[in-house]
C-alpha cells in the first residue's frame, strides 16, 4: 500500500509498534508511527497508521509537536535485561 503525505512534507523512518496483546507473528496487528516535517508550516507531527486498515485510508491520528524536529531524527525502543523499556 502507498500513502501520499503531500507536497513539501518529509517523512522520517517509520517504526512498527505492536498493539497491546497482539500476535507478534501478525504484522497487521500493529501501528505504523512516523514523524513528518511540514516545510510549508515549519512544523512536525507524529502520524499514526493502523496496519489492520488500508494504508491509503490515511493516518488514524496526527499529533502536532510544539517544535519542528530535524529531518532524519529516528530511534527505537526495546527492553533491557530488567524488562524495562529503554531508548536505543
Amino acid at each position: 500500500d502507498v500513502f501520499w503525505i503531500g507536497s513539501r512534507r518529509f517523512a522520517g523512518e517509520p517504526l512498527v509498534v505492536p498493539k497491546r496483546g497482539a500476535n507478534l507473528e501478525d504484522e497487521t496487528q500493529a501501528y505504523l508511527l512516523g514523524l513528518v516535517y511540514d516545510a510549508a508550516e515549519d512544523k512536525s507531527s507524529l502520524w499514526v497508521f493502523d496496519l489492520e486498515r488500508d494504508l491509503r485510508d490515511g493516518p488514524v491520528a496526527r499529533i502536532w509537536l510544539k517544535t519542528a524536529l530535524p529531518h532524519g531524527l529516528h530511534g527505537c525502543f526495546t527492553q533491557d535485561s530488567l524488562q524495562t523499556s529503554c531508548f536505543c
